[in-house]
């Protein structure tokens, strides 16, 4: 098999994968499963080794994830990168927002929602926090003045629509 001819090529997909799913947890490189699930099934001992001490190497950070979905496969997003240090201590500053979460974990990555979004409802919100390696900066598409605004528009309007409901 082609992915255990090259363990270290491999774990940089899984490190890609892994920040993907960091920010999306619909983000796996395959569409109904992960490249990591294939690893492990087929034991590939010296990919997982590669990647464990990549992750174990890496900078880590608290980010703040927010989508805005205006119809299916359409979103605005806002990724906020909190914080960066240490694995530990980016785990402990989540550690600290977590009751105020709701909390669950997915690919062995735990996320804390503040909203989740509702499928086939638009606009529909969707709002978390999560801790992932330290690659990504805060950016959106179209500045973040402009994300809030259409957040804060948006929300409003699905707030009044359910009075109505």
């Amino acid at each position: 098999m082609r992915l255990k001819r090259h363990p270290e090529q491999v774990a940089e997909a899984l490190l890609l994968e892994h920040q993907s799913l960091c920010l999306n947890p619909r983000g796996t490189l395959y569409r109904n499963r992960t490249l990591l699930s294939i690893i492990v099934a087929n034991q590939h001992t010296e990919t997982l080794r590669y990647f464990k001490a990549k992750l174990k190497e890496a900078e880590y950070a608290l980010y703040r994830v927010r989508r805005i979905y205006s119809a299916p496969g359409r979103a605005d997003r806002a990724v906020e990168r909190l914080d960066a240090g240490s694995r530990g201590d980016m785990i402990n500053r989540f550690e600290q927002i977590a009751p105020s979460l709701d909390v669950r974990v997915e690919h062995d990555i735990c996320y804390g929602y503040v909203r989740e979004r509702q499928p086939d409802r638009y606009p529909a919100h969707e709002e978390f926090f999560v801790v992932g390696l330290a690659v990504v900066e805060s950016k959106t598409r179209y500045g973040f003045d402009w994300f809030e605004a259409k957040w804060r528009e948006t929300l409003g309007e699905t707030a009044q629509e359910r009075l109505f409901d």
